[in-house]
């Protein structure tokens, strides 16, 4: 790190003039442009601050201070609402383990609740209304298959990053003769699924992994380890995102043997990488900034806590507040230039989401009485099994993500349970990346251990 600031130093003042004159022409242009009526907040100080994310050994330790000025950047409503935004968090929560020994979390609320999606449209009464209540965060079904339409579309146009967004259903031919003509003409005109009427055998389960391989440009190359062969159907979605950098990391500014501090005490050596920002995010007890992809509708970001909060307790302490990362972020971006620290890493994850699901109030669907009646005439399915992988991997040049949801039913077989301040990610940290127009994260994960390189 020290080698980085003495690289930004080295550049000289006028650099820094300039971009103060840049920043206040800003902040006159988004004070006349503002749309959702905050108030920018100025703090100031006669002497400047570095403020950085160093671990701290006592729960109590005094949290920085920060007394260079301070300014909020005024930011438009989304239009996506802050219910599905805290439905998008309340997820990824209960994905959290309590125990710092377990794995890195990495999910993407976008792929599951886009694949719910399409299973919704074929749900009714109770079943229906527990889905909407807690997964949607409230809102109808309607409003629903609107956001992931819109979304969908948007990201398939994108022109500057490189997304994919794929859905697919298939049938198990053994057990039904087709989709409801209703059901599979809407989900194929809202969600663009493609169909797939086959008995089930053992080359299903390797048609569906090839599909899933292919449409996440094979960074998830295997979803389902088999295809029972009393399932139903399966309802798939992948996504896949490569983003390069608006401004990449410059190589010669990345620090090797890094010390990162794990979650469980120990520590490992990373490779951090190093740049200059114009803004970062600070609240009361979150620091951390956003940076841009080509094109600026899609950032990365990054929060960790002033304190010892594991990213749990950030995410249950948001909640708590009645808040979400999409606030915190586009609330509290300050516009004022830091030096940052981002560890290069690369992470695959899976987990089967019934207990998740469960524990935010869905039950419903996974029982035999599940009301998914409008699918298939003469047809009772429930959900068996919803299994989630992701992929993330970030360097100096960009991002490359990857998702991929399958949600099987079945049917009657019972299934069992102004002076820039630093901002070093060295500590356990929640990240994503960020659909600037609805506020959703598309991804979020949280990095509290680097295995292996202890």
């Amino acid at each position: 790190m020290k080698k980085f600031i003495t690289y930004c130093r080295q550049k000289g003042t006028k650099k820094m003039r300039k971009k103060s004159l840049l920043l206040n022409a800003m902040l006159i242009s988004a004070l006349l442009s503002g749309s959702c009526g905050s108030k920018t907040i100025t703090r100031t100080s006669k002497e400047p601050t570095t403020i950085t994310s160093e671990q701290n050994t006592n729960r109590n330790a005094n949290k920085p201070i920060q007394t260079e000025p301070t300014k909020i950047r005024e930011v438009k409503n989304a239009f996506a609402p802050k219910s599905i935004s805290s439905s998008f968090d309340n997820l990824f929560l209960n994905t959290l383990p309590d125990n710092a020994g377990s794995e890195n979390v990495l999910i993407s609320p976008f792929s599951v609740i886009m694949d719910f999606g399409m299973l919704e449209n074929g749900a009714e009464g109770g079943t229906l209304e527990e889905l909407e209540k807690y997964l949607n965060g409230g809102m109808p079904l309607s409003e629903l298959n609107k956001l992931m339409e819109t979304m969908r579309t948007s990201m398939m146009n994108s022109k500057d990053v490189d997304w994919n967004v794929a859905n697919a259903i298939w049938l198990n031919k053994n057990k039904t003769s087709g989709l409801n003509k209703d059901y599979q003409k809407l989900v194929k005109n809202i969600y663009n699924s493609e169909v797939n009427l086959v008995p089930y055998s053992n080359e299903t389960v390797d048609e569906i992994n090839e599909w899933v391989n292919k449409e996440t440009s094979g960074m998830i190359p295997k979803l389902l380890n088999n295809v029972n062969p009393t399932d139903f159907m399966h309802l798939i979605n992948a996504i896949a995102f490569k983003g390069d950098w608006d401004e990449e990391f410059e190589k010669d500014n990345t620090e090797k043997n890094t010390i990162f501090n794990n979650l469980d005490g120990t520590t490992s050596k990373v490779d951090m990488m190093h740049c200059e920002l114009d803004s970062y995010i600070k609240t009361d007890d979150l620091l951390g900034f956003t940076k841009d992809f080509k094109g600026g509708k899609y950032k990365f970001f990054a929060l960790q806590a002033n304190d010892n909060l594991t990213p749990k307790e950030i995410i249950e302490k948001t909640k708590k507040d009645g808040t979400s990362i999409s606030d915190i972020i586009s609330q509290n971006t300050v516009d004022a230039p830091a030096y940052i620290g981002l560890p290069k890493f690369n992470i695959d994850f899976g987990i089967k989401l019934n207990e998740s699901l469960n524990n935010m109030g869905i039950y419903k669907s996974f029982l035999p009485r599940a009301e998914f009646t409008k699918i298939c005439d003469g047809n009772d399915p429930y959900i068996n099994e919803v299994v989630h992988k992701t992929h993330f991997e970030i360097s100096e040049t960009g991002v490359k993500a990857a998702a991929a949801t399958s949600i099987s039913l079945c049917e009657n077989v019972v299934i069992a349970d102004s002076t820039p301040i630093t901002i070093t990610m060295n500590k356990p940290f929640v990240y994503g990346i960020l659909d600037e127009e609805s506020k959703l994260p598309v991804f979020i994960g949280e990095m509290h251990t680097f295995a292996g390189q202890k």
